[in-house]
């Protein structure tokens, strides 16, 4: 009865070789776990704790966790280190929240991670997961926190993400993602965060993002974009962060992000960027980084001393950088 409620989940397959994820979580279940649940009386919260126990033989067969205090033990699945759970509306405890940041996770994540469908936030920065964005996440619909930054993630974006309605955060920056950067990311309304930065992204920037008032920070750092920065990004009102640096974006600097008045990070540098520099930079006094550098402005460069929160000393630093291409 066990393996047929596993199987319900994973199919039949995945059981039949030895040591795979899946079968390895079969016998942990079945002969090793000391809590023991019946498959017909808590079917819903043996399905949860095969997941996470799938969750960690995909992601821990090299046994590289570093933090992993009563994974693997008799205790519910709620009292593992770095499991969040909450109380639910139909009874028992579910999880709600992976906080699997730089935990030495190694592997590709496992489609089983889709049975934690009440998952809200899952961590797993700073690890070494490997293969392209599980379907499995197509199932975790009340995601508001998706954090898989500094991982080697391969493939595309997958388009099922774009139907997270509550997804307010998402962190996909130094990894291996490729192909362009959709403009479908207008439709999610919470979307407050995106971090795209040290990517393999080709194509252009959608002048959809001009559609999101809601954005926070737009960080498209270090990948292989072109083209020109569209003008509807000006639509942004909430803009905080935007960074564009290192990429081969041309055209001039658009005067619509003038309207970004609260913007404290701006990064043009390592582009082809070229014409003046504009004066209204001088008027985002917000700002606390700003970086021009290595473009191809040309003219003299604006007053920037209203720029307080930067220092006088990084003003004056810029300005020299910015001299050794800008002729006054």
């Amino acid at each position: 009865p066990i393996r047929e409620t596993l199987a319900s989940v994973s199919g039949k397959e995945p059981f039949l070789t030895r040591n795979t994820p899946q079968h390895r979580a079969l016998v942990y279940l079945a002969d090793e776990d000391a809590k023991q649940l019946d498959p017909y009386n808590h079917k819903e919260s043996m399905i949860q704790r095969y997941g996470i126990v799938v969750l960690f033989f995909a992601l821990n067969d090299k046994n590289t966790w570093l933090h992993r205090d009563y994974w693997m033990s008799k205790f519910h699945e709620c009292h593992w280190e770095n499991v969040i759970c909450e109380d639910w509306m139909e009874g028992g405890r579910k999880v709600t929240k992976l906080n699997l940041y730089s935990n030495g996770l190694l592997g590709q994540i496992p489609e089983e991670i889709g049975v934690l469908d009440a998952l809200d936030a899952i961590d797993m920065t700073n690890n070494t997961c490997t293969g392209t964005i599980p379907e499995g996440f197509e199932q975790l619909k009340r995601m508001k926190e998706l954090r898989l930054d500094q991982n080697n993630f391969e493939g595309t974006i997958p388009d099922f993400l774009f139907k997270y309605k509550h997804l307010e955060i998402l962190t996909f920056g130094t990894n291996k993602l490729s192909g362009t950067i959709s403009p479908n990311f207008a439709k999610m309304d919470s979307l407050k965060k995106i971090y795209l930065e040290n990517n393999d992204f080709t194509g252009t920037i959608p002048k959809e993002f001009g559609d999101m008032p809601q954005l926070m920070d737009l960080m498209l750092d270090e990948n292989q974009l072109e083209g020109i920065i569209p003008t509807e990004l000006g639509m942004c009102s909430n803009l905080e962060k935007l960074g564009l640096y290192s990429n081969s974006l041309t055209g001039t600097v658009p005067d619509e992000l003038s309207r970004l008045k609260k913007l404290k990070i701006l990064y043009l540098d390592h582009n082809s960027l070229y014409g003046e520099i504009p004066a209204w930079i001088g008027g985002l006094t917000r700002l606390t980084d700003l970086r021009l550098q290595f473009n191809d402005f040309h003219g003299r460069i604006p007053d920037l001393s209203s720029l307080r929160s930067l220092g006088e000393w990084f003003v004056a630093a810029l300005c020299r950088m910015l001299s050794y291409k800008i002729h006054g």
